[in-house]
C-alpha cells in the first residue's frame, strides 16, 4: 500500500497592484469599450438589421466594463487581487495536514513571481 501519492492541487494566483498594472488593465478595458462602441454604431446604422437583443447584450457588456474600470481606479498600490487559479503537482503522504497541502498562493507583481506562499508545515513545491 503506498504511503504517498502525487496529486494535483489548486494554486491561487494573485497580483500585487502597481501603477503599471492599473494602467495596463485600464488600457485593456478602454480598448474593449471602444470596440463595443464601434459594434453598437454598426448595429444602429440605417439599413442594419434590427437586432435589439444583440444591441442590449453589448450595452450590458459595456456597462460591466465601465464598472470594472471604476473598480480598478479604486485599487491602491500594494493591494492584492485575485488573478486566477492554476494547478500544481504535490506529493501527498499519510499524516499530511490537508489544509497545509492545499493552501498555496502565487503572488505576481508586474508579470514576475514575487512570492510563493505555502501554509506553515506544508510541503514545498514539487
Amino acid at each position: 500500500m503506498p504511503k504517498s501519492i502525487i496529486i494535483t492541487r489548486p494554486v491561487v494566483v494573485k497580483i500585487r497592484v502597481t501603477e503599471r498594472y492599473k494602467t495596463a488593465l485600464l488600457q485593456q478595458i478602454e480598448y474593449s469599450v471602444r470596440r463595443l462602441d464601434l459594434e453598437l454604431q454598426r448595429l444602429e446604422r440605417p439599413g442594419a438589421p434590427q437586432l435589439a437583443d444583440e444591441r442590449q447584450k453589448r450595452l450590458e457588456a459595456r456597462q460591466k466594463l465601465v464598472e470594472q474600470a471604476q473598480g480598478v481606479r479604486r485599487l491602491q498600490p500594494g493591494d492584492e487581487v485575485l488573478h486566477g487559479r492554476v494547478e500544481s503537482l504535490v506529493r501527498l503522504a499519510v499524516g499530511d495536514d490537508w489544509q497545509s497541502v492545499m493552501g498555496v498562493e502565487v503572488l505576481l507583481e508586474d508579470g514576475r513571481v514575487v512570492d510563493i506562499r505555502t501554509p506553515a508545515g506544508g510541503p514545498d513545491n514539487e
